[in-house]
C-alpha cells in the first residue's frame, strides 16, 4: 500500500505543477490585446521578447491554483482514495485470509492423510493377525479332523478285527464241533460194526 501512496503523492505534485503553468499561460493571453488565437500564439508567438522569462510565477495565480488543488485532494481523498485504499486494503485482507486458510487446509490434510495411513498400517496389521488366526484355527480344526478319522478308521479297524476274531472262533468252533460229530458218527460206525 505504501508504493500506491507514493504514486499518488507524485500524482498531486505534478497536478499542482501543471495547474500553475496553465493558469501563468491563461494570464498572459488575457493581457495579450492582439492575440487572435492564445494556443497559436503561445505556440508560435510573432515577436520574442527577451526579457520575458517563461513560466514566470504569479502570486494569485499560484494560490488559487494551491487553494484549488488542495480542494481537491482533499475531495478525491475523502471520495475515492479512501475508499479505493480501503477495498485495497480490504482485499489484501481477504487474499492473506484466503492464504491462512489454504495453509491450514493443507495442514489439516496432512495431518488426516498421516492419520489415515496409520489407521491402514492397524488394519492391515489386524487383519494379518486374524489371518495368522485362521490360518492356526484351522490347522488346529485339520489335526482335530485327522485325529477324528484316524480314531474312526482304527475304532472300525477294530470292530472288523473283532468281527473277524470272532467269525473265525465262531467258524472254529463250528468246525470243531463238526469234526467231532463227524468223529464220533465215525466212532459209532466204526465201534458199531465191530459189535
Amino acid at each position: 500500500m505504501f508504493w500506491l501512496r507514493n504514486i499518488l503523492s507524485v500524482c498531486m505534485v505534478l497536478t499542482v505543477l501543471l495547474c500553475s503553468t496553465s493558469a501563468v499561460v491563461a494570464d498572459d493571453v488575457a493581457q495579450s490585446e492582439e492575440a487572435s488565437n492564445p494556443l497559436m500564439d503561445l505556440l508560435f508567438p510573432e515577436k520574442a521578447n527577451p526579457d520575458d522569462i517563461p513560466l514566470q510565477p504569479k502570486l494569485p495565480w499560484f494560490l488559487f491554483t494551491f487553494i484549488f488543488f488542495l480542494t481537491f485532494v482533499l475531495f478525491m481523498k475523502s471520495s475515492t482514495w479512501n475508499p479505493l485504499i480501503k477495498a485495497l486494503d480490504a482485499r489484501e485482507a481477504r487474499i492473506k485470509q484466503a492464504e491462512r486458510d489454504a495453509d491450514l487446509t493443507k495442514h489439516e490434510t496432512k495431518r488426516l492423510q498421516a492419520e489415515t495411513e496409520e489407521k491402514l498400517a492397524n488394519v492391515k496389521e489386524q487383519v494379518k493377525l486374524l489371518i495368522a488366526e485362521a490360518r492356526s484355527k484351522a490347522e488346529t480344526e485339520k489335526q482335530e479332523i485327522i485325529s477324528k478319522a484316524q480314531a474312526d478308521a482304527q475304532r472300525v479297524k477294530d470292530e472288523a478285527l473283532a468281527e473277524i476274531r470272532e467269525a473265525r472262533e465262531s467258524a472254529l468252533e463250528e468246525l470243531s464241533r463238526s469234526v467231532e460229530e463227524q468223529v464220533a458218527i465215525a466212532t459209532e460206525h466204526v465201534v458199531g460194526r465191530r459189535l
